[in-house]
Parts: structure tokens; sequence; C-alpha cells
């Protein structure tokens, strides 16, 4: 196997170690991860927010209905 991984970088070829190639991968995962988790918290905390509003004007009762 290779001792080091040729990866480009802004098109600039650079010679890193394997240990350094897997934790460049590993951090990019984790950002990824993190960054979905965020988005989805995001989606539920406003599509609770959409279900909130939506409900709290059923509660208003028409003239009617009394």
């Amino acid at each position: 196997m290779y001792d080091n991984t040729k990866t480009v970088i802004r098109g600039v070829f650079m010679e890193i170690s394997k240990e350094e190639f897997v934790k460049n991968i590993l951090k990019a995962q984790v950002k990824r991860r993190r960054r979905r988790e965020q988005e989805y918290k995001a989606t539920v905390i406003e599509s609770m927010n959409r279900c909130r509003k939506k409900s709290g004007k059923r509660h208003i009762r028409l003239e009617g209905q009394r």
C-alpha cells in the first residue's frame, strides 16, 4: 500500500500521510453529520411551530357556536 496519499486541494497536489488523510475524511463526516442534525432539528422546530399556529386558531369559537 501507499504510505502517502495524493490529494488535490484547489488544484494543488499535496502529499499527506494515510493517517492524516483518514483523519480529514472523518472530520468531514462529523461536520456533515452535525450540519444534518442541525437542519433536522430546525425542520422539526419549524413544523412544531406551524402546528401550534394552526391549532391556536381552532380554539376561537364563532358567535353561532355558543
